[in-house]
């Protein structure tokens, strides 16, 4: 059997403490101010002939391990029946006999912890003898509880083990029999003749062995400590962090409350982020955690999965192979990122640099700066809020493209229109959060390029494949949107959506390094070596980059390519039976379909309610009245905060931004038996709904509209 399991370090101190004698090292056990100093033990208790109190060998010898003590905080919150604070000296005496096989110092002073059957606690002051019996208390109030409780099983010579755990306890509970019997006026089982110089015969133990794992201090469930009534712990009351921690059980147990208070995220239809592991996935996931993916020199395995991770995915995308860059560098122009966001961010300051040089060498030498010239980027309105951050920090003007409602993509003559010589770049949106369409890159393309030849620009296009990154190379009869466009300089896709990975993974690959990833590229040279980083964020786990590894080797093309036909498969089951619900005088449609249908797009479906009905309730009552069924479905209004006067704006050029739509996306999660309970729950929810508005009920969002930012209600449009 091993050793006991030790708390947490940060809840317990260890301290070793020894003094140097004559006869070796000893173990020094001092007790503690508010503990009662040392008792005798009683006379009726034997004294073991293999370590008598006498013997100097009862000490470790001189180069033996001074065993640790350890010190235990005890109050009022893990036990709120005893009152005040005490020190608890405990001494770990269950050791791994291969690791201690030396004499030990008997462990002297230290009180009883544990609570009592009638909810107090023991309290009791214990003196081990060196044969592990204890001694020094009342025999009716605390001995038998402590000897079953505290399972006092010792290993001092590496003789005894838990084998004859039962034994020992026998052996002590007739030592305190006679201290006691004698007390009272009895006689002891010797004759009364005072201490027995022979051992006391222990019973033989047909009881198997306790488990290596029994705690010798053991915790009340959390429930039951006063942990679990701390009312003023989070409110304004007690801000900042708690002065002393708490165990672990505790801690791990006050998380998965505040856990449980929120949605079912498998439920959660209103995100494009994967929330299903299998249990090798969370371990890969665990080890990640220990590794610092920037620290090339020290994890150069690691980096070599980043970078493999890199290269599987710029293949995915026909990255063209650079020939003298590879040979180089030995991989693709790319970088795992903390999710899509970060890598958008990168590949716009990539756009604004390029533009910088260029505009510098075509203006001789003169800088925009210089010549008060401010860079813009073309961009639909349906963007991420990635975006609009890049437009801030940046300072770039945002150059919108309203699309219709009717296709929720951006028209690519009307794009190329707002293209002049202070254009970074155009970016491409490969499915839309709002209704999963995909821009036609390809056309864009084709129409950029004729107007760089034609006014002899150099504008190019990032692909942001957030959701359809991982998707459109699976589904069949997309046109061209990735590298094979001459065009796309860069793309970033997000490895938490539909890449299946852990939350807080992303990638970028750009075309090449000169002249595009070169500009975002630092060199790294006081981590023993020198490595070059390409992210905005430095220090970060590896468990996003082990996750994707994981999933690319586990699913393979033909495993990602399956999960793409259930996801779109399970959308038209969801698609149609929207179609299939009519209003409540049974003629005409319920809803009005705005996606892109069941192929060619990402697995979600966005609708409205049918506007023809004008029903009294909108798509965001339906959200919050669904919610009360469990499950998560977003509805937002059609309008957004324009980025450059925060002002409200239109998403769509034939649509008012107060009218509302929602949206359901559809991942891995959502199988068919899932899909199937979604639908009877809408079908439900709006005979409800029905009922409630014929019987007076008015829906309490029906009025809202697009707030301005920072309104309490605002209902400003959202991203995932």
């Amino acid at each position: 059997p091993g050793p006991l399991p030790l708390p947490h370090p940060y809840v317990t101190q260890f301290a070793r403490r020894g003094q140097e004698s004559k006869g070796g090292v000893t173990m020094s056990s001092q007790a503690p101010q508010d503990v009662e100093p040392e008792q005798k033990a009683p006379s009726g208790t034997a004294a073991s002939e293999d370590s008598p109190q006498g013997d100097s060998s009862a000490a470790p010898q001189e180069g033996s391990a001074i065993h640790p003590e350890m010190i235990m905080m005890v109050d009022s919150k893990l036990y709120p029946m005893y009152e005040g604070r005490a020190k608890a000296w405990q001494f770990l005496r269950r050791m791994k006999e291969s690791h201690h096989g030396r004499k030990m110092a008997p462990a002297k002073n230290f009180q009883c912890v544990h609570p009592t059957g009638d909810g107090r606690i023991c309290g009791k002051l214990i003196n081990l003898m060196p044969n592990g019996s204890p001694a020094g208390f009342d025999i009716q109030n605390g001995t038998r509880h402590c000897i079953k409780a505290h399972n006092m099983v010792t290993s001092y010579r590496g003789k005894r083990t838990l084998e004859d755990a039962e034994g020992q306890r026998a052996n002590a509970r007739d030592s305190f029999g006679r201290a006691s019997r004698k007390k009272r006026g009895g006689k002891a089982e010797n004759g009364g003749a005072g201490p027995s110089s022979k051992r006391v015969r222990r019973r033989k133990s047909t009881a198997r062995s306790a488990p290596a794992s029994a705690s010798v201090f053991s915790l009340p469930p959390y429930y039951a400590s006063g942990f679990a009534c701390e009312l003023g712990a989070e409110p304004k009351k007690q801000p900042g962090m708690p002065e002393r921690g708490m165990p672990a059980p505790y801690a791990r147990e006050r998380v998965a409350n505040k856990h449980a208070l929120d949605f079912n995220e498998r439920l959660n239809t209103s995100s494009y982020v994967n929330v299903v592991f299998e249990p090798e996935e969370a371990d890969v996931a665990m080890m990640g955690l220990k590794v610092n993916i920037a620290d090339q020199n020290v994890y150069p395995r690691s980096w070599g999965i980043h970078n493999q991770c890199v290269d599987m995915i710029a293949r995915l995308w026909n990255c063209p192979v650079n020939k003298g860059e590879m040979a180089r560098h030995g991989s693709f122009a790319g970088a795992g990122t903390v999710g899509s966001t970060e890598s958008c961010l990168l590949a716009g300051i990539t756009l604004k640099k390029r533009w910088e040089a260029w505009f510098t060498r075509r203006n001789r030498g003169k800088s925009p700066i210089s010549m008060g010239k401010r860079p813009n980027l073309v961009i639909s309105t349906m963007y991420q809020a990635c975006w609009e951050k890049f437009f801030r920090y940046m300072d770039i003007e945002a150059r919108l493209v309203q699309p219709s409602i009717k296709t929720m993509k951006i028209d690519p003559y009307e794009t190329v229109d707002r293209v002049d010589d202070c254009t970074i770049g155009v970016v491409c949106i490969m499915g839309n959060h709002y209704g999963g369409q995909y821009d036609p890159v390809e056309e864009i393309g084709l129409a950029l390029q004729k107007l760089n030849d034609e006014k002899k620009l150099q504008v190019g296009i990032h692909v942001d494949a957030a959701s359809g990154g991982f998707l459109a190379p699976f589904q069949e009869g997309i046109p061209n949107w990735d590298f094979r466009c001459p065009q796309v300089l860069s793309i970033s896709a997000s490895g938490h959506k539909f890449g299946q990975s852990c939350a807080g993974t992303g990638w970028v690959v750009w075309r090449k390094r000169d002249d595009l990833a070169a500009y975002t590229a630092i060199n790294v040279t006081y981590l023993g070596g020198s490595t070059e980083s390409y992210t905005l964020n430095f220090s970060r786990p590896a468990s996003g980059v082990y996750v994707q590894y994981y999933k690319f080797l586990r699913l393979g093309k033909e495993g990602y390519t399956t999960l793409a036909d259930n996801m779109m498969t399970v959308s038209k089951y969801i698609r149609n039976g929207l179609k299939s619900m009519l209003g409540p005088e049974g003629k005409l449609p319920r809803f009005r379909i705005l996606d892109d249908g069941d192929s060619k797009c990402l697995p979600v479906v966005t609708a409205m309610l049918n506007p023809d009905l004008e029903l009294e309730y909108d798509d965001i009552d339906l959200q919050h009245m669904l919610s009360m069924n469990h499950w998560y479905v977003s509805g937002y209004r059609m309008g957004f905060h324009h980025p450059e006067d925060n002002k409200i704006s239109p998403l769509f050029r034939d649509a008012d931004p107060n009218t509302s739509m929602f949206r359901i996306v559809v991942k891995s999660n959502l199988t068919s038996d899932l899909a199937k309970d979604l639908l009877e729950k809408i079908r439900e929810t709006l005979g409800k709904m029905d009922k409630a508005v014929k019987e007076g009920w008015a829906p309490h969002l029906k009025e809202h509209k697009v707030r301005p930012l920072g309104h309490k209600n605002s209902h400003a449009f959202t991203t995932c």
